[in-house]
């Protein structure tokens, strides 16, 4: 797992890749060479290996908070599995809730299939908790769809102070054509 962090850091997702297929071949059962190499799939854009691994853990523990939110994320960001994604999320914060993680992906769910007041509420209190660039991007996009233009564009820039190499935040930004 060190060396996989490594690689990940990297940026050498291939590598990180062979070392994980290799140590499960070893160690199949290990959730937490399941869940790494879950991550690395999604950055190599493998979302069917990432929902393999994220499953095979929660069979193996169903009250898994970190895999269900994480395949429940997944799903609601990437696929128009909404449903299933609002369960998995749902179940995570009922495991975990006061998770900010959780609350943002919920959050997320929750703005995909139109809930915005609820989304908003959320998200909300998981920037509160924990204001990191992603929760930033969702909230600011909520804010926006809800036409509070301005304080969606103080959120992002207060993120943007903070870190402004990240990719889900300038992915938002261009997608949705904003200036700040």
């Amino acid at each position: 797992l060190m060396e996989v962090d490594i690689l990940n850091r990297t940026g050498q997702y291939d590598v990180s890749l062979s070392v994980l297929n290799a140590a499960l071949t070893a160690y199949q059962d290990s959730t937490d060479l399941r869940y790494s190499r879950a991550m690395v799939a999604e950055k190599l854009g493998n979302l069917e290996q990432l929902e393999q691994d994220l499953q095979h853990i929660i069979n193996l523990e169903p009250d898994n908070a970190t895999a269900l939110n994480a395949l429940g994320y997944t799903l609601a960001d990437r696929s128009t599995r909404l449903d299933e994604a609002e369960a998995l999320i749902e179940k995570a914060l009922l495991i975990a809730p006061k998770d900010p993680a959780i609350l943002d992906s919920l959050g997320w769910v929750y703005f995909r299939l139109g809930k915005l007041k609820e989304s908003l509420e959320l998200l909300q209190q998981a920037f509160a908790m924990f204001p990191d660039a992603e929760v930033a991007a969702h909230l600011g996009e909520v804010l926006w769809a809800m036409g509070d233009k301005q304080q969606a564009k103080n959120v992002w820039r207060k993120a943007l102070e903070k870190t402004p190499e990240s990719q889900i935040l300038n992915n938002t930004l261009l997608r949705l054509e904003v200036e700040l």
